[in-house]
């Protein structure tokens, strides 16, 4: 049983009438769909090791991404300090002030101390 032709190409009313040849492209050439590991190669360099338990394992990835974001927070923050010690080390050296200069040079070569 056959609806009438509606737009482009011709519409089946059920889908045992379809004939196989009018699929859509998509569904023709379907890919395989790719395997998953069981994630024991996949972890991120510097994660903990895998854990049984699988609250304590969601636990030890929560942890890990929390550090993440807490690393890339450090980041910004530094950034910005070093943005307010050059504005002070210029007012400094307009100022001709060489102790404030002398203190805001050594808070810069601090902050350029990489902690790992």
């Amino acid at each position: 049983m056959r609806c009438r032709k509606l737009g482009i190409g011709q519409h089946f009313a059920k889908k045992q009438d379809a004939p196989r040849t009018l699929l859509p492209l998509h569904d023709q050439y379907k890919m395989p769909k790719r395997k998953r590991d069981d994630g024991t190669d996949a972890t991120p360099e510097g994660s903990p090791e895998p854990v049984a338990d699988p609250k304590q394992k969601r636990l030890q990835l929560k942890l890990y991404q929390a550090t993440v974001k807490l690393g890339h927070a450090f980041k910004i923050a530094k950034g910005f300090e070093r943005q307010k010690l050059g504005r002070r080390q210029k007012t400094a050296a307009a100022a001709k002030n060489e102790k404030d200069s002398q203190r805001v040079e050594t808070e810069i070569a601090a902050l350029k101390v990489r902690w790992s």
